[in-house]
């Protein structure tokens, strides 16, 4: 267990820290970056990218947190960015969504059951995006060994939502690399601090 065993989530408080651009560290790199920009170029090195965006309930508590509240930043506009990001991107993309939002996004070629572990009442699903949604069998796949899945399939991940780094440090635990990215620099200085050797 990390110092920073927590997930930024719009239900829980927010880790008060000083904000961070861009950090690296063994086995990656973290910056400032916002999806509604496409992917990042970082990303062109990853085999694969999964990401836990927010959901609807927690989209307006995330922007406000991120300081970038405007009405044109609606949770569908962020939804269309997403889609339109994975399929440009050409990879494989695996996006966990509530099921209540599956119907909002577009392009996904398949969709995974999965149990969310951090909570576990919630009704989610795993969009996939330029491949086939392996299976699994009927029981819900852990997002935890989802993640691992992904890992040793595909060998390094982006995460352009990483929040606190939850997804970046499986990965690592995994074997693999990461690139990880998020609106609000503060998730950036979590990870800066969960991934520092000091």
């Amino acid at each position: 267990m990390s110092k920073w065993d927590t997930y930024h989530s719009a239900l829980g408080e927010e880790v008060e820290i000083e904000p961070v651009e861009r950090c690296e560290f063994e086995g990656g790199v973290a910056f400032v970056w916002n999806i509604f920009n496409g992917f990042p170029e970082e990303f062109s090195s990853c085999g694969a990218i999964y990401s836990e965006p927010p959901w609807k309930k927690g989209f307006d508590e995330f922007n406000r947190r991120a300081g970038v509240v405007s009405e044109e930043n609606t949770y569908q506009s962020l939804v269309d960015a997403i889609g339109d990001a994975c399929l440009n991107s050409g990879k494989p993309c695996f996006i966990l969504t509530s099921k209540m939002d599956v119907g909002k996004y577009k392009h996904y070629t398949g969709v995974i059951k999965v149990e969310f572990e951090v909570h576990k009442s919630c009704e989610c699903a795993c969009l996939c995006y330029n491949v086939e949604a392996p299976n699994f069998g009927e029981a819900p796949i852990p997002t935890s060994k989802l993640i691992k899945w992904i890992t040793k399939k595909y060998g390094s991940v982006a995460d352009f939502c990483c929040g606190y780094g939850g997804t970046g440090e499986k990965v690592i635990e995994n074997g693999g690399k990461v690139v990880l990215c998020d609106y609000n620099p503060k998730c950036i200085a979590v990870v800066k601090s969960r991934f520092s050797k000091e």
